[in-house]
Parts: structure tokens; sequence; C-alpha cells
């Protein structure tokens, strides 16, 4: 008897299922009529980022049943759709800081672990290895093997929610996705890149310049990467809507430190070159900001870059007294 009743209870799942299919049976969903017409007749999913499957090259909807969408696409609250948007200029400068973070992160490394004489060939070669990693990470996304990058983000700035799409996902139905493609997994797929290609190109650099003892160097990025890909899954959300301002900060309190320090010895090359890296950061929080909100530039200089060359006026005021 209950082998009878799993057999009917099976029975009515596949009915339920194959009745599901023939309902959806030529439903396009490629117009903006069809579009209106599967509305009509199908209600919403019910989770914010929640969706049914959805087969470009035939235009039609696969399934009625609501789901996870897949990488590369985003819900309109019916259907997933494929992500054809272009990266915003936001996007990119939070790419480009993601780059100058990790180029930091290595210098301070061969900085802390690696003697003045055996640092000439990692120099040489962590600006190589970011450049390359990011180059074949954009080319592992949508388009292939394309610089071209397509985006999820329907709005710029995105909801901090599309980040963390699980939380948001209804109780019977998990429905996590990256709404943010490819924010999320391109930082991912570039620090694994990074902590690859330095076997190959640092490798070489040594190689050429003659500096043996700097291969200890190759162990630096197989130490960092795993941390920041831990970082990028927890709080990458965060850090996405944060680095202009962090970016300001830090260069705030450096150049301040620059200038106590200058109270006690002469004004030099390298303390130049920190100071012209210190605005150059600046200018380019500032314009982040800008992309941001969309806001005018003298709004912008008025309210940012007062604090960057604020250390610089109190320094000069300051020698002239003493």
């Amino acid at each position: 008897m209950r082998s009878e009743l799993i057999i009917f209870a099976c029975f009515l799942l596949f009915s339920s299922f194959v009745r599901g299919q023939e309902e959806l049976k030529g439903k396009c969903y490629d117009s903006e009529k069809c579009k209106v017409d599967f509305r009509s007749e199908f209600e919403n999913c019910a989770g914010r980022y929640c969706g049914r499957p959805y087969n470009p090259l035939t235009g039609q909807v696969t399934s009625s049943a609501c789901g996870a969408c897949d990488r590369g696409s985003r819900t309109d609250h019916w259907v997933c759709l494929p992500c054809t948007e272009t990266i915003s200029a936001y996007a990119i400068c939070y790419l480009v800081f993601i780059v100058m973070f990790a180029f930091c992160c290595q210098v301070l490394l061969a900085i802390l672990y690696l003697k003045n004489n055996n640092r000439t060939a990692t120099f040489i070669a962590i600006p190589i290895e970011l450049v390359v990693s990011m180059i074949l990470a954009v080319l592992c996304f949508e388009p292939l093997g394309s610089l071209k990058i397509y985006s999820c983000m329907a709005t710029d700035p995105s909801p901090l929610a599309d980040w963390y799409t699980l939380s948001h996902s209804p109780s019977n139905n998990s429905c996590g996705s990256e709404a943010v493609y490819p924010m999320w997994t391109l930082v991912m797929v570039f620090y694994a890149f990074c902590a690859l290609v330095p076997l190959i190109v640092r490798t070489v650099c040594i190689l050429i310049v003659g500096d043996e003892k700097g291969y200890s160097s190759l162990y630096h990025p197989l130490y960092l990467y795993p941390f920041l890909v831990i970082a990028q899954a927890i709080i990458g959300g965060l850090i996405y809507f944060s680095f202009p301002y962090i970016v300001l900060v830090v260069m705030f309190v450096l150049q301040i430190a620059c200038y106590n320090t200058l109270e006690e010895r002469a004004f030099n090359y390298p303390d130049f070159l920190f100071l012209v890296l210190g605005y150059t950061m600046s200018v380019f929080a500032i314009i982040s900001i800008k992309f941001f909100f969309g806001t005018s530039w003298l709004l912008l200089i008025a309210a940012f870059l007062g604090p960057a060359v604020l250390p610089a006026i109190l320094y000069i005021d300051h020698r002239r007294k003493y």
C-alpha cells in the first residue's frame, strides 16, 4: 500500500511538471507585447531576486517555477533576463581601486620581508602581474575574449542588498545569485590570477635581474590573496560603496604624517613622489564620488579637495612662522 502511494505521488508531481511546461509552450518574452501578455497570465515571483529561466536563443520562458537566476542574468520579478548593459564608470573606478589596493599590499609585503638589495625584481614584477591578472580576469567574462564587460547592475549605484541576495530570499525558495554581476566574481577571479601569475612573471623578472634571493617573494601572493578573497566575500559590498572615502581619509592621514616628519629632516625626492601620489589618489577618489552621485565638479572640489590640500597649507604656514 505504501509503495502504491509513493508511485501515485510521483505521478502527480510529474503531471504538474508536464502541465507547467505545456502552459509555457510558446510563451515568448522577447518583445514588449510578449512581456505584457506573460505578466497578465502569470504572477510575479515572490522573492526579490527570484525569476523564471529564460532561453535567449528562442526568446521563450522555459519553466513556470521561480528560482535563482543563472550567473550573468538578473530578474525583472518575472523572468531571469541576460545582462547586456555595459559596466558603469563608477564600477570601473572600483576595479581600479582593487588593483591599486593589491599593489599597495604587495609592495608593503616586499618592504617588510625583503632586504633593500633584493627588492628590484619584485618591484618591477608587481605592476606587470596586476595588469596581466586584470586583463585575464576580464577576458573570462561575457563577452568572452573581449575587454568589454556586461553588467547586471540595473541601477547605478545599485543597492547594498544586491551584494547579499541570499539574505533577501524567501524562506521557501533560495534565490541567492550575483545581482551585481560581474563585480563580485570578477574581483575573485582577479585575485586568483594574482596568486598564479607571479609564478611566471616574477620568476622571469628575477632571472633577468639576477636576484636569486627574490624567490622568497613568490610566497607573498599565496599568503595574501586568500585573505583578500575572504574579505571580498564578506564585505565586498561595503568596500564598493565606501572606497572613495577610505582613499580620502587614508591620504589625508598619510600626508599629515609625512609633513610631521619633515620637521626633523629636509624635503627630498621620495617625499615629493609620496605627496604627488597622495594628491593623485585624492583626485581619483573625487572622480569616483562624481560618478557615484552625478553631482557637479565645483561642489565636489569644494567639499573634498579641501582636506587634500589642508595639510600642505598648514605645513607652509608653520614653516613661515618658524
